[in-house]
């Protein structure tokens, strides 16, 4: 056991080696109760001389003892219907004896008086660093109060566990310890937007989609916005440029900047929703006639959907995500604009990583779709499929966050098998999770195979909750009416809509989700008759 505490001692910042599959926590409970256990992967076991440690959430109770301790189960107080905290524990290879510490944030509900060994829903967490703090959306205040003690700021992570950007986000940066020093100063707080507690502080910041990072100061007060998840060099890139551009809650007039510099925040309004706020920092730039002709044209065809600057773009350099997908809608309906925009696709390949190869071979596919009458779409799907396949680590933490798309291009490349493989693949490795019978459910009604559907979604439904339970709920019924079931359809929206709460005012998604259940049920109690909504 020395030695496995030596090789805790000097992997303090690896990951644990276990097969892409994370330990477990798991309770039971009765009414007095709950006993908290982990449960290490398979070829694994819990250090047994490490000091473990769990931290309840949110009353602050806790426990330190030998890891063994939780692989047979610790007791606490039952404190209420729901059990959530960070445990700190150390993982060991059985055949190599090798061990390193895991931190796991875990959460789960108490439903009923008693419950058996239930398995909670089970991630990495961030592991926390001198100067440093991991928070929660209900924890917002306390990361403030300690941003002004420590002269920091807090970066809130508006994220979901269905989410893949999300899903990369975590696993290549918030949760990489090799990325740990861009923290050094910064507090993370990670709001889960499926748990209808995160409303307050979605509705605060306006998000509507995710990933969105909003970088506050200690008032709270927004300094910068990145909407989606554009790889790890370039989420660094904002991260370290955030330090000196203008803050977004509190803008410069255009007068008070120099031509690029308008261009520049031009661009970065438009990046977080806000071209209408744009409009006269796009003015000034075209007006001081010293802006990079790219840089002015990227700001052209954000601000004013602009198709003479979006062909500019497409003829004279090669497709980026930053303007690209912007072309790319605009020329789902212009074939000139989709022939330039093509052939800079095509210019960027050769260059392109696996990930962004795949999306450019995608995005090829739907143009060929829109104009070609989908002629060459399953070979370019089937190629962006392969591409994508052979950029994954391995490593399961990785690679979630690209298996989504990746059984989506093989469905789109005509390859169901190997889509639904995938899938029930990674319903096994997180089967705490509705993320993967979720999308297997919608790729088999797009298939024309409603019960296989009906029997994912109810796997996604079990394990659902919050927002995301609303997701489901739509696509379970949109299955079980596919199957003729309209009574059964009709039943269960009627239940997620009965048990989730109103957003009244709030602008949050939860009031679409609700509303597009709503349009469900509405178009199956008109079309009684119709075998799918």
């Amino acid at each position: 056991m020395i030695g496995a505490l030596l090789a805790l001692a000097a992997l303090s910042s690896a990951r644990p080696a276990a097969a892409g599959t994370p330990p477990q926590a798991r309770a039971s409970w009765d009414r007095h109760r709950v006993e908290l256990r982990v449960e290490a992967p398979d070829g694994h076991h819990l250090a047994e001389d490490y000091i473990a440690t769990v931290e309840l959430d949110p009353s602050g109770h806790g426990w330190t003892g030998p890891g063994s301790s939780l692989a047979d189960g610790v007791p606490f107080l039952r404190e209420g219907d729901a059990l959530a905290g960070i445990i700190e524990v150390g993982i060991c290879e059985d055949q190599s004896g090798t061990c390193v510490p895991e931190r796991l944030a875990f959460a789960g509900a108490l439903a009923g008086r008693r419950g058996a060994d239930q398995p909670l829903t089970t991630r990495p967490a961030p592991r926390s660093r001198e100067g440093d703090a991991v928070a929660h959306a209900s924890s917002l205040d306390a990361a403030l109060e300690l941003a002004a003690r420590d002269g920091h700021r807090v970066l809130l992570d508006f994220t979901a566990v269905w989410c893949p950007p999300c899903n990369l986000l975590a696993a290549e940066v918030l949760h990489d310890p090799a990325d740990a020093e861009l923290f050094d100063d910064i507090i993370l707080v990670e709001v889960d937007v499926d748990d209808f507690e995160s409303w307050p502080v979605k509705d605060r910041y306006e998000v509507g989609g995710y990933p969105t990072l909003v970088l506050v100061d200690a008032t709270g007060g927004e300094l910068d916005r990145l909407v989606g998840y554009p790889g790890e060099s370039a989420f660094v890139d904002w991260l370290e440029s955030s330090r000196g551009a203008p803050p977004l809650g509190r803008l410069p007039t255009p007068e008070a900047l120099t031509g690029p510099e308008s261009a520049a925040l031009a661009t970065r309004l438009c990046s977080v929703d806000r071209a209408q706020e744009a409009v006269p920092f796009l003015t000034r730039a075209e007006a001081a006639g010293d802006v990079p002709e790219a840089a002015l044209q990227t700001a052209r065809l954000l601000v004013r959907s602009d198709a003479d600057a979006a062909a500019w773009l497409a003829q004279n350099t090669t497709a980026e995500p930053r303007w690209m997908w912007t072309a790319w809608s605009m020329a789902r309906s212009d074939a000139a604009l989709a022939d330039l925009l093509m052939a800079s696709m095509q210019r960027a390949l050769p260059q392109a990583e696996a990930p962004v190869a795949a999306d450019l071979l995608y995005a090829m596919a739907g143009l060929d779709e829109a104009h070609g009458g989908a002629e060459h779409a399953p070979m370019l799907y089937a190629a962006a499929a392969a591409t994508l396949r052979s950029g994954l680590s391995g490593d399961a933490d990785l690679d979630r966050g690209h298996w989504t798309f990746l059984a989506q291009l093989h469905a789109a490349a005509g390859d169901l098998a190997g889509a639904e493989a995938l899938l029930r693949d990674a319903s096994v490795r997180f089967p705490d999770e509705m993320t993967f019978p979720y999308a297997l459910a919608g790729i088999l009604l797009d298939a024309g195979q409603p019960v296989a559907a009906v029997e994912a979604a109810r796997h996604a439904a079990d394990v659902a909750y919050g927002d995301n339970a609303l997701r489901v709920a739509a696509r379970l019924a949109q299955a079980l009416a596919a199957t003729g079931d309209a009574e059964a359809a009709l039943a269960t929206i009627d239940t997620a809509l009965a048990a989730a709460p109103q957003p009244g005012d709030a602008r949050v998604r939860t009031g679409r989700y609700l509303e597009a259940l709503r349009d469900v049920r509405v178009r199956l109690t008109r079309e009684p008759d119709t075998e799918s909504p």
